[in-house]
């Protein structure tokens, strides 16, 4: 990397080329070892074949590099393997890699289910496996958000890009006194695609990232299309803050329609006497058809930008290109590890992602138009589920189990409907604004000087969720199932003769 080392040489700077030389640091005739096809080669090099040995490229132009444990299942694949379902080992185009160990008997489901050195609770029938099985995908749950916690907390940067195969999960080789699948570690698999828009605002921080716009099932879809196009503008009124920042009111006028929130920007760009220059404004009320009235986030302008800026009060400026940016920040995070959830928690063979995103979705809806003032959102879930059985045959704990082996009545008499429906009901709050009861009220509901803390709350939620999950794991269910039959069949033995008994 010393340009000047190299010069002295006869090679190519490092700072201004693409050519990459090894050597010795602090030799006093150093020799240099081209890395970079075609790089420059005189008397101070030698082939790195006759030095090295035979070598392997790798990073050859010296950019970032990013290290990891190597974590061989994908998240999806241990969520289907907790449920049941074998690992069919690493695929790799047409062929498939088994890997020993650990690894080794995840391709047979039955040692899955039935061996003790797998799933604790595999030989205590399908109560006690439904618990576990619970119980780990909670857990598997809390290691995700944790982690996008611990990176947006580092970076304050939000992903943007999160999805399941942003995560990968290896095991520890463990004795016989602890199951493997106990033993699960989440890692990182990819890093976040966002950076912060340049706009010095202590109110909010806006972020872009590549394919925002995307059609993903992870990501949440705003209400209007982002606008790209042309349109006039007028300066009503130019305001200097106290910090020196100025504030631009204005009225943009266009044949597009413009259709987003006030937290969302407009991206303007004015051509002013002493050239282009760029402004980000939120959008306030509508004024003619075809007009918005907008207010520009305070910026520090040089100072002949601020009078060419100042000169333009009252001025209609024609053909001005903006475009329309939608907020969006750490809660659409959440929503992406909302439909992580769902995957985990509610897909096996028979029911797919898509469905049921759309169920828990409709339930959504469903609870926040029955929300009286004051009622927690558990309690108007489980009046609803319980009125309508369509819930739990769709959105019922049976789904944990891949391939399923209980029937959605008998899924919650083994785990406790409050339970399970106190789940989901921490599932529907991650999803930004779908009740009042949302952990985050839009996409952009986020601090801007703390964006991991909207993660907080869902993460304190399922780390009590799954404290009550591991409190029933060591419950007799075999015991607690035939008590159950007898208190049912006395109930129905009981309502029946009161249907016999008038005025009862």
């Amino acid at each position: 990397m010393d340009d000047a080392l190299l010069e002295g040489h006869g090679l190519p700077r490092y700072s201004t080329s693409l050519t990459r030389y090894l050597y010795v640091r602090g030799a006093s005739n150093p020799v240099f070892l081209p890395m970079t096809k075609g790089s420059l080669r005189n008397e101070a090099t030698q082939d790195p074949a006759e030095v090295l040995g035979p070598v392997i490229p790798l990073n050859a132009d010296g950019g970032l590099m990013m290290a990891q444990k190597f974590s061989p299942l994908g998240l999806e694949s241990y969520a289907d393997l907790l449920g049941g379902q074998a690992w069919k080992g690493i695929e790799e185009g047409s062929k498939i890699f088994k890997l020993d160990g650990v690894y080794r008997t995840l391709q047979n489901s039955e040692l899955i289910q039935q061996g003790g050195a797998h799933l604790f609770s595999g030989k205590r029938g399908r109560a006690g496996r439904l618990i576990e099985v619970f119980h780990l995908k909670l857990n598997l749950l809390v290691q995700v958000f944790q982690l996008v916690q611990d990176f947006v907390r580092d970076e304050q940067l939000p992903f943007l890009n999160l999805s399941a195969d942003s995560f990968r999960v290896s095991l520890a080789e463990t004795g016989t006194s602890l199951p493997s699948l106990w033993s699960a570690k989440v890692r990182l698999a990819a890093l976040g695609s966002a950076f912060p828009l340049p706009i010095e605002s202590g109110e909010a921080r806006y972020f872009i990232a590549p394919g925002l716009t995307d059609t993903s099932i992870y990501r949440p879809v705003t209400p209007s299309l982002p606008v790209s196009a042309m349109g006039a503008v007028r300066i009503r009124k130019i305001l200097t803050q106290k910090d020196e920042t100025i504030v631009l009111e204005g009225t943009i006028s266009t044949q597009e329609r413009i259709d987003i929130s006030q937290t969302d920007l407009l991206w303007i760009q004015l051509t002013l006497s002493c050239g282009r220059v760029v402004f980000y404004a939120n959008l306030t009320e509508g004024v003619a058809q075809g007009e918005r009235r907008f207010r520009t986030i305070p910026q520090k302008l040089p100072g002949h930008v601020g009078l060419a800026i100042r000169s333009a009060e009252g001025v209609r400026f024609p053909n001005v290109p903006f475009e329309t940016l939608p907020m969006r920040s750490s809660p659409a995070d959440l929503y992406a590890l909302a439909v992580i959830a769902v995957r985990i928690l509610l897909v096996n063979d028979e029911n797919t992602l898509a469905i049921a995103l759309d169920e828990i979705q409709s339930l959504a809806q469903t609870v926040a138009d029955k929300d009286p003032q004051g009622v927690e959102l558990s309690t108007r879930l489980r009046d609803v589920t319980t009125t309508d059985s369509r819930w739990s045959a769709s959105l019922g704990p049976h789904r944990l189990l891949n391939p399923q082996a209980l029937t959605p009545e008998e899924a919650l008499t083994y785990l406790p409907d409050g339970l399970w429906w106190d789940t989901i009901a921490m599932l529907i709050r991650c999803f930004p604004g779908a009740t009042r009861d949302s952990f985050a009220a839009d996409l952009g509901d986020a601090p801007s000087l703390a964006l991991d803390a909207v993660f907080e709350s869902p993460i304190a939620a399922l780390q009590k969720l799954s404290l009550r999950a591991r409190s029933l794991l060591f419950v007799d269910w075999k015991y607690n199932s035939e008590i159950t039959a007898v208190i049912q069949a006395v109930l129905q033995q009981h309502l029946a003769d009161l249907s016999y008994k008038p005025g009862a």
